[in-house]
This record gives structure tokens, C-alpha cells and sequence, in this order.
């Protein structure tokens, strides 16, 4: 019984060894790489705030994790009464745009797809209401 165990534990160890091995990162590194993840967000914009999958509200940063490695789809709808848009930044301050997606009328809706590769916070918002429109996405291992 020790034998079938040991022997197991041999076996995992090296099914292990051979995927990690075999995930190189650099295939990775893009849209549409094989393995990695494709996760979808749904974004609603009202007049001061978003809610990010069930998440936000008025006053509130709307927050979001997905893992690494992931091919992120963003559908953004408008609910409210005023134009709204979406723009995902690097940085807080909005300057290092990732991607954006067009004005979006009241009623109306938009996608915005961005490839996630590294660990990092990625802040979202409406640029012409910035100062109440925000949110985070976490990008975790």
C-alpha cells in the first residue's frame, strides 16, 4: 500500500512538473493565447455611478478581480439619462489608457476587449464624469 502511494505521489509529481513547465508565460502574453482565460464584465453606467457585475453604486468605486492571463470582454451599458462612456487605465490618474470605448447613449451599450497578463490594479471610469464614475479591476494570481 505504501508502494501504490509513493508511486502516486510520483506520478502527480510529475504531472505537475510537465504542465508547469509546458505554461510558458510568454505564450501567454497575448489576445487570444491558447490557455489563457476569456472572462467577460458587465458594466452598467448610471448617471454617477457603475456597477461592475452586481458591484457599485452611488458613492462607491465599483470593484472587480479576474485572474491573470485573461482576455477580458467589457459590456457596457448606459442606464442612465446622460452620454456615458468607458475608458480602463493603467494608473489611477488616467493617463496610460489601456482601452476605451466610444460615447455610449442612454439605452445604448458598448464592448471594449483588453488582454490582462501581468498582476496589477487597473482603474476604469467615464471621463467627462470622473470625479464620481470610477472603479477598479484586480488582476490576481
Amino acid at each position: 500500500m505504501r508502494r501504490l502511494r509513493f508511486g502516486a505521489v510520483v506520478v502527480l509529481t510529475s504531472v505537475l512538473a510537465l504542465v508547469v513547465v509546458g505554461c510558458n508565460d510568454e505564450d501567454l502574453n497575448q489576445m487570444g493565447a491558447t490557455g489563457a482565460h476569456l472572462t467577460t464584465v458587465t458594466v452598467t453606467a448610471y448617471d454617477h455611478w457603475f456597477v461592475v457585475d452586481g458591484d457599485g453604486g452611488p458613492g462607491e468605486v465599483a470593484q472587480r478581480s479576474i485572474h491573470l492571463h485573461n482576455d477580458v470582454t467589457f459590456r457596457v451599458t448606459n442606464a442612465g439619462e446622460a452620454v456615458h462612456s468607458f475608458a480602463l487605465y493603467a494608473d489611477a490618474e488616467g493617463q496610460g489608457l489601456l482601452v476605451r470605448t466610444e460615447a455610449i447613449p442612454p439605452g445604448g451599450s458598448a464592448v471594449a476587449t483588453f488582454h490582462f497578463h501581468d498582476a496589477q490594479v487597473a482603474y476604469f471610469r467615464d471621463d467627462d464624469h470622473a470625479d464620481e464614475m470610477t472603479g477598479e479591476l484586480h488582476v490576481v494570481e
